[in-house]
């Protein structure tokens, strides 16, 4: 949609995608280099547009030369420092105990989100469509079906099943099979509504605020689970298969000990 209203396009059935030429996709990538956009969204807009290419290919909207001319337009080159954040120890003390401070469905709903986001390293897409059967209390593992429809197991503390026992205790079996369901205002639990990613992205953001500490997004307790994980010495490679990856070198993009060990060190030289 970012390329058709760069050319004048209010809809993507009006684009004449088969049309497109070489210098329309370096016009618009430079068009992103002038709105300073970061080297990987830039490669993420390109890698867009070469689906769409490839689609039009394989419709036989263009032909094999100029597809081959198309995919000569080069990536951007660069990176940027990572966004995202580790939550302290410190911090998610302060946002369970935000989370428990009644013993109401959404706070027994809450407390089992967070920790089940920080002690398995959850993504909110999956914390979302989680089913009440995914889960076996007594072995403590939950079957996990991530990006790209890879299912994997994961576990959790026992802290973290006891709490999702306590949740399911007042959720009941009954509505539909996600474990995380809405929540009206006066705590009446809708059992046939379940928990749009959205919806705890918000109540992240909620609980956040409530506990005074810095803005974080659901995705920083992926971050937090695998900054942990590797804090206390578990090998990437475990963590790479816990949280879903095929590649160590994505893992590693979560690692957020990086800049405090470098600080460490450097306080230590003397001047």
């Amino acid at each position: 949609m970012r390329f058709a209203r760069f050319y004048g396009f209010h809809s993507l059935d009006e684009v004449p995608w088969e049309q497109i030429e070489v210098g329309t996709i370096n016009l618009f990538k430079a068009h992103l280099e002038t709105n300073e956009l970061s080297p990987n969204s830039i490669n993420t807009y390109l890698a867009a547009l070469r689906g769409v290419i490839k689609a039009a290919w394989q419709m036989e909207l263009i032909s094999d030369h100029k597809r081959l001319i198309l995919s000569t337009v080069k990536s951007v080159r660069g990176s940027r420092v990572q966004t995202g954040r580790a939550l302290s120890q410190i911090e998610t003390s302060k946002l369970i105990s935000a989370c428990s401070e009644s013993s109401d469905p959404s706070s027994l709903r809450d407390v089992a989100i967070v920790s089940l986001g920080i002690g398995s390293g959850l993504r909110r897409n999956e914390l979302s469509s989680l089913k009440i059967s995914d889960i076996d209390f007594s072995d403590q593992k939950i079957t996990v079906i991530g990006k790209g429809n890879k299912q994997r197991l994961v576990t959790a503390t026992e802290i973290v099943f006891i709490r999702l026992q306590k949740w399911l205790e007042v959720r009941g079996k009954e509505g539909c099979p996600e474990l995380f369901v809405c929540i009206g205002k006066h705590g009446d639990i809708r059992h046939e509504q379940k928990m749009s990613p959205m919806a705890i992205f918000k109540m992240i953001e909620k609980r956040a605020k409530a506990a005074g500490i810095e803005k974080f997004t659901p995705h920083d307790l992926r971050r937090t689970f695998a900054t942990r994980m590797l804090d206390v010495g578990a090998d990437i490679s475990i963590v790479k298969e816990t949280m879903g990856y095929s590649s160590i070198n994505t893992t590693q993009r979560y690692d957020r000990r990086g800049f405090d060990k470098v600080r460490d060190y450097v306080r230590a030289i003397a001047i």
